[in-house]
């Protein structure tokens, strides 16, 4: 297991504590959603303004569908809701080795974009200078 892994381990009581949230709500430069199907909670968006270089507008900082809700396209109408939402440059980063997370979002971006987009890895400062891989484009170029 490496470092990136072993921080991402669930402890043994099951109380999985990552990032503190609060900030998103109180910061007005990020978007906190609820996402909703029907009546039940289905997961949550965030987006804020901090991508990997001062010409980013947007970027995709958490995404989280409930497995309950997977491969029903919740997620990518979701995805794809939020960059009509907020047109500009956007970034999507996820984690090298999340080849779940990497396929959904190249697939979303492609079919929203029209294949419109770049794709890199980079380190990025305000992670610690942890690596990521990158979906950057322009969302206000779909017609």
């Amino acid at each position: 297991m490496n470092a990136q892994e072993e921080s991402w381990k669930i402890p043994e009581d099951g109380l999985y504590e990552c990032i503190e949230f609060k900030k998103y709500w109180e910061d007005k430069n990020s978007f906190p959603f609820l996402v909703r199907y029907k009546s039940e909670i289905a997961g949550f968006v965030i987006i804020d303004k901090k991508g990997s270089n001062p010409e980013i507008d947007f970027n995709m900082a958490q995404f989280f569908v409930l497995r309950k809700f997977k491969n029903k396209g919740i997620g990518r109408y979701v995805a794809q809701e939020c960059f009509k939402r907020f047109p500009g440059v956007w970034e999507v980063m996820v984690i090298p080795g999340n080849e779940g997370a990497y396929r959904f979002w190249r697939a979303t971006i492609k079919d929203y974009i029209n294949n419109n987009f770049i794709e890199y890895t980079r380190d990025v400062a305000h992670f610690n200078n942890s690596r990521k891989n990158i979906f950057k484009f322009d969302s206000r170029a779909v017609s």
